[in-house]
């Protein structure tokens, strides 16, 4: 897997822009590399398969990809004979976001952010003015890039952030439901992926609103699934262990001893069913 910097991603581009490149990426497919800057892409035509950090997403048009500096990422086109129209923006923090304090506190943006109607407008409108002011090169362009790539990102942040509270209730019924029908094998890096948000964002999301951190929450979803197994079934506890998600049998006994009080023997014992 490469490792690419801003300058590599400038090619054979004529600008001398270093801090930022704006291009069009139309060949629909890109070798599995890791970034040393941001990358926003934000598909003009077509549908693409995006791999992020191991996780695999369907895009197409007017969807967002937000790449992180360490971000690994690779995509093909969701259909062979398909055209694709991708512009991507790539550029240093350090050269954009020095000495602006919110950036540092701020979350970043999930990787996959789908802006609806007018959010999608605005947003699509403030790229191709990227787009544009970054081919007119003259002496104002490189203020004026700052000013319009900051505000992209901060409606990015704000979207992601606001957006997703403002639909709560049914969106964070949808991860509750996804948690509890797989929490054996529930990671918090991979559902937060799944639905679009920045990993400590989504921690944070989910123990305001659940009340209870997600580690937390599947703990007690596999204790009690385990508490359910050791009575009615004669399951060996190995394989008890095995179907609640845990490593291995101690840390199984690890955890249900501190949340009981307890082994699982005992437990079983005091509980079964005569």
């Amino acid at each position: 897997m490469e490792n690419w910097s801003l300058q590599m991603a400038l090619h054979d581009n004529s600008q001398n822009c270093e801090f930022l490149v704006v291009n069009h990426d139309r060949s629909g497919r890109s070798q599995l590399h890791s970034h040393q800057f941001v990358e926003i892409e934000y598909v003009l035509r077509g549908s693409l398969i995006q791999i992020i950090n191991g996780v695999e997403y369907h895009v197409q048009r007017g969807d967002i990809i937000y790449l992180n500096v360490g971000d690994c990422h690779e995509f093909k086109k969701a259909s062979p004979d398909s055209d694709v129209d991708v512009v991507n923006i790539m550029f240093m923090t350090n050269q954009f976001f020095k000495g602006v304090d919110a950036f540092e506190t701020a979350p970043a943006p999930g990787n996959i952010i789908r802006p609806q109607n007018a959010d999608r407008i605005e947003i699509e409108n403030l790229i191709m003015m990227i787009d544009q002011e970054y081919n007119t090169c003259d002496r104002f362009t490189e203020l004026i890039l700052k000013n319009l790539v900051m505000s992209l990102v901060c409606i990015l942040i704000r979207h992601s952030i606001g957006g997703h509270e403002r639909k709560y209730s049914k969106e964070f019924e949808r991860i509750i439901n996804f948690v509890d029908n797989d929490f054996s094998s529930a990671c918090l890096e991979k559902t937060a992926a799944k639905f679009g948000y920045n990993s400590s964002y989504f921690s944070r999301f989910f123990e305001k609103n659940m009340g209870i951190n997600f580690s937390s929450y599947v703990a007690e979803k596999k204790i009690n699934l385990s508490k359910d197994l050791l009575v009615n079934t004669k399951d060996p506890i190995d394989v008890i262990s095995y179907k609640c998600g845990f490593n291995s049998q101690s840390a199984f006994y690890r955890m249900f001893q501190k949340r009981t009080g307890m082994t699982p023997k005992k437990y079983r014992q005091l509980n079964k069913i005569q």
